[in-house]
């Protein structure tokens, strides 16, 4: 860690943010408060309580930095979403320091595994033909399909090996089943089950975004515009001959795609994760 820690910078960034959510993210990202040198809040809200909680916590802990370009965005005077994704792809030429390793995570990621952060620096540095490492994710197309070949996702539901399958990402009942199976394991301490040798995307195949690991030297003169997940999971990778690979030893959970959420919201799922969590 301290090799790592010398040579490098590490950030972690979130496009944030959505208290709601966060609010469950934020202290397993402390749990590594030592390890990072700075968590950099992207902020992508209009919403004022969302707006509030996140300077709150810049206030509080002096590693936590704010991105603030999109704030007065011309784009923003339309925007009635609090969180709006077609502008995530701004905050990438921030992205770029020679000396900087980035882990970036969405603000709907509720659940990461113990060390996470130094895992996935880790598995980064020991794999250089890779341009973007993406971790183990539960609700995640690829990821799921996957879950189900290796038998730790238990459902009657097929997920096809497709990033925008219907039950990967739209099936707002599916999408229950698959936390309701993650919790199961949480509670029975069988989460092992889940992970898996890694999982080269070879064919550059794209993969939804939810997190991300990567060297700031490696994308010195790339541009990624607004399509961002296409962009970093297939173009990218493809142009420069350098695929993205899943790292299937550390586990993260994804709340919900949008073609998901009110469905989720409708039931406990949130709650039974803050219970867990936050006990």
């Amino acid at each position: 860690m301290i090799t790592v820690q010398q040579e490098y910078k590490i950030v972690v960034t979130i496009g944030a943010g959505r208290k709601e959510y966060m609010e469950l993210l934020l202290p397993q990202i402390l749990r590594e408060y030592d390890y990072v040198d700075e968590i950099r809040f992207c902020i992508n809200t209009v919403d004022e309580e969302n707006l509030k909680w996140l300077y709150e916590q810049a206030k509080k802990y002096d590693k936590i930095t704010l991105d603030e370009r999109l704030i007065g965005h011309p784009d923003r005077q339309f925007e009635e979403l609090t969180h709006n994704p077609k502008l995530l792809h701004k905050f990438w030429e921030g992205f770029k320091d020679p000396s900087t390793i980035y882990v970036r995570l969405d603000d709907d990621v509720i659940y990461i595994d113990e060390g996470f952060i130094e895992k996935m620096v880790n598995f980064r540095i020991k794999n250089l033909e890779y341009l973007f490492i993406i971790p183990n994710t539960i609700n995640n197309s690829i990821c799921d399909h996957i879950h189900q070949r290796i038998r730790a996702l238990n459902i009657t539901e097929h997920i096809g090996y497709n990033c925008v399958d219907v039950n990967g990402v739209e099936n707002g009942p599916v999408a229950v089943k698959k936390h309701k199976n993650f919790l199961d394991k949480l509670s029975n301490n069988t989460l092992e089950e889940y992970y898996f040798c890694e999982w080269t995307l070879s064919e550059y195949e794209r993969i939804s975004i939810n997190s991300l690991c990567w060297f700031g030297r490696d994308l010195l003169g790339v541009t990624v515009d607004w399509n961002e997940e296409i962009a970093i999971s297939s173009d990218i990778p493809r142009q420069l001959n350098r695929p993205n690979i899943i790292y299937g030893d550390v586990l993260i959970v994804h709340y919900a795609f949008h073609t998901q959420r009110e469905y989720l919201e409708s039931t406990d799922i949130l709650e039974s994760y803050k219970k867990i969590l936050t006990k």
